[in-house]
């Protein structure tokens, strides 16, 4: 998609798209710790949650160089997928403090109900993320022993940023999330236990 640009093009088109991402996460952050939010942030949130969709999908398809060709430069997109990460786990930081918010006052079985279905999310993602995993291995051909070292192989970029990561990450905050609504003290100091 960007191989007929200039470089100095692509850098301003990437960079720009992430700026728009810091700006919307600094927004949202406005909503830290708000038990009342407005439709209007709730856009702002739905906003924020389709950006790093758009920005996983462009890690996934654009940033992702099949196995076919060569990269010749090791992994260049490294900043922009550092940068992406953090904006990432950023939100989704923010999603579990919204997920704590409106689960603190719940009854016990919405919040068990809701830890259920969560771990149910969290392992569907992993098994379906090891299975991404092992097609690639296959795809490249090459052992893929040592996970830490993948980061550098512009052909990996798609293992830690797909539709799986996504939503195990994102699962993975709320599961944290809703642990802590399941502790949360009443005004006497004895957990919740409706």
């Amino acid at each position: 998609m960007f191989g007929l640009l200039p470089d100095g093009i692509i850098f301003v088109l990437l960079y720009g798209f992430l700026l728009i991402g810091l700006f919307i996460t600094i927004k949202t952050y406005q909503l830290w710790g708000e038990d009342h939010i407005s439709k209007k942030d709730i856009v702002i949130l739905l906003i924020l949650f389709l950006y790093n969709m758009l920005n996983f999908i462009i890690i996934f398809s654009i940033l992702t160089v099949p196995p076919t060709e060569a990269s010749g430069n090791g992994n260049p997109h490294i900043p922009y997928i550092g940068l992406s990460m953090i904006l990432f786990l950023a939100f989704s930081i923010l999603i579990a403090n919204q997920g704590y918010t409106k689960l603190k006052y719940k009854s016990m079985s919405i919040k068990y109900l809701s830890l259920f279905f969560t771990l149910i999310v969290i392992l569907i993602s992993s098994y379906l993320q090891l299975n991404f995993v092992d097609s690639i291995e296959r795809k490249l051909n090459y052992s893929m022993n040592n996970w830490l070292e993948w980061w550098k192989d512009i052909h990996l970029n798609s293992l830690y940023f797909n539709i799986f990561t996504f939503v195990l990450i994102i699962s993975s905050f709320l599961f944290i999330s809703i642990l802590f609504s399941l502790f949360k003290k009443n005004r006497i100091g004895r957990p919740m236990l409706k």
